[in-house]
């Protein structure tokens, strides 16, 4: 259910699917088959149809053990809204009668579908006249009934079933968040490693540079001797040649 309400089957023998008797059509506006639940009032520990029966007097003894009633985790669940528009492609326009809602082609969408208070309000003298409380139907067996102290226990492991997907969540995250910290301290480290080389090259060329400038003024100033050298030589021998 998308609203966190408790559904409540009031009789003595606890529904079961194996005993589901399936949703046909009638005439009216309420189908045949199907479970009908009604949401439990927290403050007096009754159901809406408990409480309806006892204070329109229809049979409460009936109606006094309780049952609640969980959708399974993949049961389909269509709540009607305000104007019942999503509801129109399921309904069946009669011209003897006010249009009625076709169940078994709703049973063939969903599994379960819920009429709230207001709506109910607001529908009882026409498309909704038979009901007069906040009714879910169960249109397929897609539901487990619990007493009190298996739904307690039930409500105690989903919640700490919840507790521990969000301390698991909460963990990656923190973990994640360790990682990126971590990457964070290693990306200078890993900038200067790349700076390095460049640095040391440039250094070892800068060394180099005075090196090869002094070896090319060197071989310059050789040159420049063995030529002067020669032309000393040359006069010399023109000198003693004469």
């Amino acid at each position: 259910m998308s609203e966190d309400i408790e559904l409540i089957y009031n009789g003595e023998d606890r529904p079961s699917k194996a005993c589901f008797e399936p949703i046909t059509n009638t005439k009216y506006s309420k189908p045949n088959g199907g479970l009908w639940t009604s949401p439990l009032n927290k403050s007096n520990g009754k159901s809406a149809w408990q409480s309806w029966c006892e204070r329109e007097d229809f049979h409460p003894e009936r109606y006094q053990t309780q049952w609640h009633i969980v959708p399974d985790k993949d049961a389909k669940t269509l709540i009607a809204d305000e104007n019942l528009e999503n509801l129109k492609p399921y309904l069946i326009n009669d011209k003897q009668t006010c249009p009625r809602i076709d169940y078994e082609k709703l049973s063939q969408d969903y599994d379960v579908v819920r009429f709230p208070q207001d709506v109910v309000f607001k529908y009882n003298m026409g498309i909704l006249n038979a009901y007069d409380i906040d009714s879910t139907i169960f249109l397929t067996p897609k539901f487990t009934a619990m007493n009190d102290r298996e739904y307690q226990n039930y409500k105690t492991k989903e919640a700490l079933e919840i507790e521990l997907q969000r301390r698991v969540a909460a963990r990656k995250e923190m973990l994640a968040e360790r990682e990126e910290y971590l990457r964070s301290l290693q990306q200078p480290q890993e900038n200067t490693a790349k700076e390095a080389p460049t640095e040391k090259k440039e250094s070892t060329r800068a060394t180099q540079q005075p090196q090869e400038n002094m070896s090319q003024e060197t071989s310059q100033k050789k040159k420049t001797n063995l030529f002067n050298k020669l032309v000393k030589q040359k006069l010399w021998n023109k000198i003693f040649s004469r």
